[in-house]
């Protein structure tokens, strides 16, 4: 009998802390969708986005975060960037590749890439 109630304990052990983790991976995946909300508004939005992005990392939002950082460099236009827009918009594509920014973000790419080459 003595045994039972310690597997009882160390299963009652490992459920709390697999909801522990469950619920701590939820609230950064909310946290992180407010932070890019927040961003999306804000008056210094490349900085804001850059912040967010850095945020959302390991999240369901890091790849939104991702464009919406490389779209708000691209409308900047200098080609510091121009050429930091290209390096967020190939790490998306590298690390996401069928994630649905990935697309648009390939299609981005060749225009990016070229304003370094010229």
């Amino acid at each position: 009998m003595n045994q039972w109630i310690r597997l009882a304990i160390v299963v009652a052990v490992a459920a709390v802390i697999i909801v522990a983790i469950q619920e701590m991976r939820a609230g950064s995946e909310m946290s992180a969708w407010d932070d890019l909300a927040e961003a999306r508004v804000g008056e210094d939005s490349v900085a804001a986005l850059e912040s967010a992005r850095e945020a959302a990392d390991g999240t369901s939002a890091e790849p939104w975060a991702a464009f919406d950082l490389t779209m708000a460099l691209y409308r900047e236009g200098t080609p510091a960037d121009l050429q930091r827009a290209a390096q967020v918009a190939r790490a998306v594509v590298d690390e996401h590749p069928d994630h649905a920014v990935a697309g648009l973000l390939r299609d981005v790419l060749p225009a990016l890439e070229s304003y370094r080459d010229s």
